[in-house]
């Protein structure tokens, strides 16, 4: 996949990676997180983690099943959201 790289970062330092066929994240506090994909309508296509995750930097791959096209990866961690675009 094509990709351009897309960093965000919101007040709380919780940032979110995308880049290629990779996802990473950090988060400032350890917390329930939900790293997920979503199609341009807002449909779920993929959950990438899940579960409770120390405060750090966390990788995770994006599967090769995606099928091309622009896709939104959305990070929950705590009470907080932050989404980025990805062109597959």
């Amino acid at each position: 996949p094509v990709n351009e790289s897309v960093k965000t970062s919101v007040a709380n330092k919780i940032a979110l990676h995308c880049v290629k066929d990779a996802v990473s994240y950090n988060i400032p506090n350890s917390s329930p997180v939900r790293l997920e994909v979503l199609d341009i309508r807002g449909k779920l296509v993929a959950v990438l983690d899940v579960g409770s995750r120390i405060a750090g930097n966390h990788t995770v791959s994006i599967p090769g099943s995606l099928s091309r096209g622009m896709y939104f990866i959305r990070l929950k961690a705590g009470l907080t959201n932050v989404s980025v675009k990805y062109i597959n």
